[in-house]
This record gives C-alpha cells, sequence and structure tokens, in this order.
C-alpha cells in the first residue's frame, strides 16, 4: 500500500467516526506530542510532572477544551491562507460533491505542501483527525461561505 493509499483508508475511517469519536483521536495525537502538550498550559504540580503526565492527569472534556483552543487560536491566525489555498485554489465548495476522502486528501497535501501550520507546534497539523474534524464541523463550509444546500 503507497502512501496515498494508506492516507485515503485512515481518511475514510475517521470519517466513518462520530463527533466523540474524532475528540479521542485528536486527544490521542495530542498525546504523542511532548512539545504541544507543553503549549496548552497544563496545570502546574508538585513535584512537577511531565505535559505528557499532565495532561493524562486532567478530564478528558478539559483536554479536549484544550486542543480546541489551540486549533482555534491557529486557525484564527492562519484564516487568510486556508481562505486562499482551501476555497480559492481547492475550490472547496465546488469539489464537496466529489467525494469527501479526495477532497480531504487534497486539502491535507495543500497544507503540507504551503507548510500552513494550525497550531503552535507543527507536528498536529497535519494529521487527517484535525482535517476530518474541521471539515466535519462545517469549519470549511463556513469559512469559504458554501452555500447551504437545499
Amino acid at each position: 500500500m503507497d502512501k496515498r493509499e494508506a492516507r485515503e483508508k485512515q481518511i475514510s475511517r475517521l470519517l466513518e467516526m462520530d463527533e466523540d469519536g474524532l475528540e479521542k483521536e485528536l486527544v490521542r495525537a495530542v498525546s504523542l506530542d511532548e512539545a504541544l502538550l507543553a503549549s496548552l498550559n497544563l496545570p502546574q504540580t508538585v513535584p512537577p510532572q511531565s505535559a505528557k503526565e499532565a495532561y493524562a492527569a486532567i478530564k478528558f472534556s478539559e483536554r479536549i477544551q484544550r486542543v480546541k483552543e489551540a486549533l482555534a487560536g491557529g486557525l484564527k491566525k492562519n484564516k487568510e491562507q486556508l481562505y486562499q489555498l482551501v476555497c480559492v485554489k481547492l475550490k472547496y465548495c465546488e469539489q464537496k460533491g466529489a467525494g469527501e476522502i479526495r477532497l480531504i486528501g487534497n486539502i491535507l497535501s495543500g497544507l503540507m505542501a504551503k507548510g500552513v501550520i494550525l497550531v503552535a507546534y507543527p507536528k498536529l497539523w497535519p494529521i487527517p483527525a484535525v482535517i476530518v474534524y474541521l471539515h466535519k464541523n462545517g469549519f470549511f463550509d463556513r469559512l469559504c461561505k458554501c452555500p447551504k444546500k437545499k
């Protein structure tokens, strides 16, 4: 299986998840990146814990909230770049009917090629879970002002 096929399989699996499943996937992905965890302003403990331990110690709802805040900050900071790439170059609104897997794959490829970073540390931004989560929650529809289907 080549990289493209593996990515498409991963995207397909993510598209089948409900919102709770996607949030769990995001939390899992973040937990693998110590630098990103350190940027989440986690509670300080005595004796000091690693960012990974501090992150694991907080409730799931707080973990996902911190991930969403990190994403929101990155998305706000890069809104124009995202608009130009996703809405103008990739024609998101026009491509929506052509298949979600291909569309999300194109967004991922475009983000990686352009180096658009969605959060403070680059290990998280290219993961398909982030793009699928944004897509399923209507972020790209709102960004590109796609007309609502009747």
